[in-house]
């Protein structure tokens, strides 16, 4: 699987375009994105980076602003940083999954297709136990009004017996 982080195209200031990531691949942090940014232009790998900018806060969460120099393409600069930075991770996954008591290794689709399987199963059955408990307690508010209606049959029985 490649995952990539979410990156759109901005206007910085009022002449330089910049690119704002606001989602990283999973365990790449901004600070790690930013060394390799730095490293690379400063080895000129990379070129047509103005400046970056971590306005990461709790309120608006992950916010990088990577500053392009006029006359560089922010899209063209985009694809570099996929290229050389972490911001374009690859990993392989294993998915081995327990179908029927056996382990299988199956593909996406496949993969899906048991757990939607599996999930309509637990939602039958839940649904079917919920309905259950309703229905016993259906039968015991019948009871009750019951005896509501016909109180005065009730309270005599209570002091007969």
């Amino acid at each position: 699987f490649k995952i990539r982080a979410t990156v759109t195209v901005e206007d910085v200031t009022a002449r330089r375009k910049g690119l704002v990531v606001t989602e990283l691949p999973f365990t790449v942090g901004p600070e790690k994105v930013i060394a390799k940014i730095k490293d690379l232009v400063g080895s000129k790998k990379l070129q047509g980076i103005a400046d970056v900018k971590d306005l990461t806060d709790r309120a608006h969460g992950l916010r990088l602003v990577i500053g392009v120099k006029n006359g560089f393409v922010p899209e063209a600069v985009l694809e570099q940083l996929y290229k050389l930075t972490p911001m374009e991770e690859s990993f392989g996954i294993n998915n081995v999954a327990l179908v029927d008591g056996q382990p299988l290794t199956l593909g996406l689709k496949e993969l899906l297709e048991v757990y939607l399987d599996h999930r309509f199963t637990v939602v039958r059955r839940r649904s079917e136990f919920r309905r259950g408990k309703k229905r016993d307690r259906l039968h015991l508010v019948e009871g009750l009004l019951t005896a509501l209606l016909d109180i005065d049959e009730v309270i005599r029985l209570i002091r007969s017996s």
